[in-house]
């Protein structure tokens, strides 16, 4: 009977410690708790890496289990046009519709 009781009392008490939602955190909260969406996400083989972009689309970025799944940028939209601008030409190329595209 005493075991019966103080699982009784225990129970109640985490019971009692949960908090009630206002009524703002009911209606505009679910998008708090909500999963961020990762855009384009690759896993990388092998390895416990994947890359995605950010919300904006102007860095690339990777998170591993290494590094506690911390963002690390990997490359940054500009650096992609100037590299791009360099290796394509510009006259003349049927890459020159891709490059118009990314430049805006």
């Amino acid at each position: 009977m005493k075991k019966l009781v103080l699982l009784f009392l225990l129970s109640s008490s985490t019971v009692y410690a949960q908090r009630q939602f206002t009524i703002e955190e009911t209606v505009f909260g679910p998008g708090q708790f909500a999963p961020k969406t990762l855009l384009g996400m690759q896993w990388a083989t092998n390895s416990d890496t994947f890359t995605h972009l950010d919300p904006t689309y102007q860095q690339l970025l990777a998170r591993s289990a290494n590094s506690d799944w911390n963002e690390k940028v990997i490359a940054k939209l500009d650096d992609i046009k100037v590299a791009l601008e360099k290796v394509l030409p510009s006259e003349n190329s049927p890459y020159e519709v891709f490059l118009r595209i990314m430049n805006g």
